[in-house]
């Protein structure tokens, strides 16, 4: 069962995830203004895992036509 009670992931299939995801490059975390990948990377930070924050994230980076940008679907399923 993967949701608990209240409908939210059970914590030891979340931490398990962040522990144990495979990962083969680095990970930054983004988000519209920084402040949720502040808390993407405490979550990482909380399991041992090392993650870079992208401050600006998607306020700084999408307001600059040179960087960047995929749409889609990634290659393990999820929208980006």
């Amino acid at each position: 069962k993967l949701k608990d009670v209240q409908g939210l992931l059970r914590s030891e299939i979340f931490v398990r995830a962040l522990k144990e995801g495979e990962v083969d490059k680095s990970i930054t975390a983004t988000c519209g203004s920084g402040v949720t990948a502040c808390m993407i990377a405490l979550a990482f930070a909380r399991v041992g895992r090392d993650v870079a924050v992208y401050d600006g994230s998607w306020t700084e980076w999408g307001a600059d036509p040179e960087c960047p940008l995929e749409t889609g679907l990634s290659k393990s399923g999820f929208r980006s």
